[in-house]
């Protein structure tokens, strides 16, 4: 049996419907988006192996780079890191834990595309199939973030990336 990848994904669009001031109050409410509704389900076609994981979790160490820096080229301040990196990346998975000061997103990029502009709480969780389930290579695969002053303003970040 393979290693293989359980992806997760829901999305659920929520619309505004709040109603007219009553006695001098405004009440806020909100509803699933009818004409949508809410999709969820899992992706699990990807195999991957055991020995090509890695986690990083730590201050991201990137003062708004465009375009992001690669995640492996030392996009995290020391070596904040636990597994060993693939060559290919199969999947990305990102969670802005904590900040320090101001720094209000982080950027998650693949290749020349922005896939999430996190704040604070927020995660995000990238299949990246390529060709054949093969993955991307990992230098597609950068973080940046709004604001970066060693000690002052500081984004801490968890990435997780798994692939072959």
């Amino acid at each position: 049996m393979a290693n293989v990848l359980n992806i997760s994904s829901s999305v659920e669009p929520v619309i505004d419907t709040t109603g007219s001031a009553i006695g001098g109050q405004t009440y806020t409410e909100s509803a699933i988006d009818k004409n949508t509704g809410s999709l969820g389900g899992l992706y699990k076609s990807m195999s991957y192996t055991a020995t090509k994981a890695i986690k990083w979790q730590g201050v991201l160490a990137d003062n708004n780079t465009s375009g992001g820096v690669a995640i492996a080229a030392s996009a995290f301040e020391g070596t904040p890191s636990t597994g060993a990196a693939p060559t290919k990346a199969k999947v990305l998975a990102v969670s802005y834990d904590s900040t320090l000061g101001t720094c209000e997103k982080v950027w998650v990029y693949i290749g020349s595309q922005c896939h999430a502009r996190l704040k604070v709480g927020e995660s995000c969780v990238i299949p990246i199939s390529g060709e054949d389930d093969a993955g991307l290579a990992i230098s597609n695969c950068k973080l940046r973030a709004d604001a970066y002053t060693d000690g002052t303003h500081e984004a801490s970040v968890t990435a997780i990336m798994i692939g072959s």
